[in-house]
């Protein structure tokens, strides 16, 4: 007779959740309307306060995210409704939520001692009580994300009590363990980032979204005022700077930010509107070329064609360029196309026009329920010719790009630190004197089943390794290349066991 879950001892149902993982722990207490107190109290003890929706796929799935979706619905502002009420209503429904949080965690301060990282909606819960919160942890939390709001309300940009500027300016000391920032700024950027760096003086990643490219929808782009010439604090330990979208005047930001640390090794300028248009006397151009530790760049093909033009081409290990212009065509991987770079790696960024409005290969993955399904003849042909090609990856939809959370600037000696971006497809060609080959990478699904004492976690992924004319390649030639590029280690994931066959590589569940 089988045993449902919810038959199971409330004793037997927290260990169980005090096994898994914070995203585990939500789907397990979405799974039933009885145990979710049981995984919410769980959900405390890992390191990921998040009350934010990262996965639009399953955006209900987080207790907490249903509450803050309940009093958006239930204070839906419609035409002809007070809308001043509205606004403040609802501040202050989120508000009493975010102090029931907080009086929780206060009144479990071994909770408190697990919380490394905190992920909130701006919009919404920036209150008295969060900044309570980041006083408590100031010595101990790692990682902020500061999401863009949701939706536009109106006159005002949020509905929080708080701004980020007050909300960092409050703080009476700073957070001292905070190494990665994820932060969200409006027209007076200026104000809060500068309030928030003086609190965050060891930070090594910052990773900056503009609120105008969220606001709700509805076309309105914010005007961010010019940069007033200001100095940032110093940031001795900065390593990595990231923009979602890039706009001309913030390039004065960044040139401080750049000069704020000599440690420089990552720097992405997101611009797929083409919003910036540097010329070849840019300062910001002339900063990145004399950046020394320079491995990462990331920005426009636009941007990038005039860098080359101003400096010559950057000494680094990896581009990442994005190009609105661009069309699919047979030709699209030529070396006309893609632009000669020293990087040992050359990752194309939210191509979506090349797969004719789509970012995933439908010819490739459409209605193909094997396992060993191979790859076009024609797209491998076109890898052939693409000299200055080392890789390229069309991730299935836009929001999945590389995480810098779960990568945090940690640099391997191969292209395998693209895995970590979800689910999206990855195509490699290997050459060496012996042996060509392509390498096809798919991630299909994702899954976690428990045992009796640890929560496993499998990806369903299949990996063909042809030669240029599809025929499969002997194993010999892949271990020869997983030799050459890092150990095995490297290749493989936390909770997942890679294991060689002969055609494909299958992630199989378990340790």
């Amino acid at each position: 007779m089988p045993i449902h879950l919810t038959d199971l001892p409330s004793e037997i149902l927290a260990d169980v959740a005090s096994y898994l993982d914070r995203k585990s722990c939500i789907n397990f207490a979405s799974t039933c309307e009885l145990i979710k107190p049981i995984a919410e109290i769980s959900i405390w003890d890992h390191l990921d306060l998040s009350l934010y929706r990262v996965n639009y796929r399953n955006s209900n799935s987080s207790i907490g995210i249903k509450r803050i979706l309940s009093i958006r619905d239930a204070h839906a502002w419609r035409i002809g409704d007070d809308l001043s009420y509205y606004e403040t209503t609802a501040a202050e429904e989120y508000s009493n939520l975010m102090q029931r949080l907080f009086k929780f965690s206060s009144t479990h301060p071994e909770k408190m001692k697990s919380i490394r990282r905190i992920s909130i909606d701006i919009d919404k819960l920036l209150c008295q009580s969060f900044i309570e919160l980041l006083k408590i942890l100031s010595t101990t939390l790692k990682n902020l994300a500061l999401y863009p709001p949701e939706y536009a309300f109106g006159s005002l940009s949020h509905q929080s009590q708080l701004n980020l500027h007050q909300v960092f300016q409050s703080l009476p000391f700073p957070l001292i363990s905070l190494k990665y920032l994820r932060i969200t700024l409006n027209e007076n950027w200026q104000d809060t980032l500068y309030s928030t760096l003086i609190c965050t003086p060891n930070l090594e990643s910052i990773k900056i979204s503009p609120a105008s490219a969220h606001a709700g929808g509805w076309g309105r782009r914010s005007s961010f005022e010019a940069y007033d010439g200001r100095s940032w604090p110093i940031l001795g330990n900065l390593k990595r700077i990231e923009v979602d979208e890039m706009f001309e005047q913030m390039s004065g930001m960044i040139i401080e930010l750049l000069r704020s640390s000599t440690r420089i090794d990552y720097l992405a300028l997101r611009d797929s509107a083409g919003c910036w248009k540097p010329t070849t006397e840019d300062e910001l151009l002339h900063e990145i070329g004399n950046l020394n530790n320079l491995k990462y760049l990331g920005m426009s093909r636009q941007a990038y064609d005039v860098l080359v033009q101003s400096t010559g081409k950057p000494s680094i290990r990896m581009l990442s360029i994005e190009d609105p212009n661009v069309t699919y065509s047979s030709s699209l991987l030529k070396p006309h196309i893609i632009p000669p770079c020293e990087a040992d790696i050359l990752y194309l960024y939210g191509y979506s026009s090349i797969t004719k409005g789509t970012t995933s290969f439908e010819w490739d993955m459409k209605n193909h329920q094997s396992n060993h399904r191979y790859s076009s003849n024609e797209l491998i042909k076109q890898f052939q010719h693409a000299e200055n090609l080392k890789l390229v990856l069309f991730p299935m939809d836009n929001s999945q790009e590389i995480d810098t959370d779960l990568i945090q600037c940690c640099y391997h000696t191969n292209e395998e630190i693209l895995l970590r971006i979800g689910r999206g497809m990855i195509i490699r060609s290997y050459i060496d004197q012996n042996n060509v080959f392509t390498h096809i990478r798919t991630y299909t699904a994702l899954h976690t089943h428990v045992s009796t004492s640890h929560a496993h976690h499998a990806q369903e992924v299949w990996e063909d390794f042809t030669d240029l004319n599809k025929s499969p390649v002997m194993l010999g030639a892949v271990e020869h290349v997983y030799k050459t590029l890092g150990e095995q280690k490297q290749w493989i994931d936390g909770g997942r066991d890679l294991q060689a066959k002969f055609d494909a590589w299958k992630v199989l569940q378990g340790e």
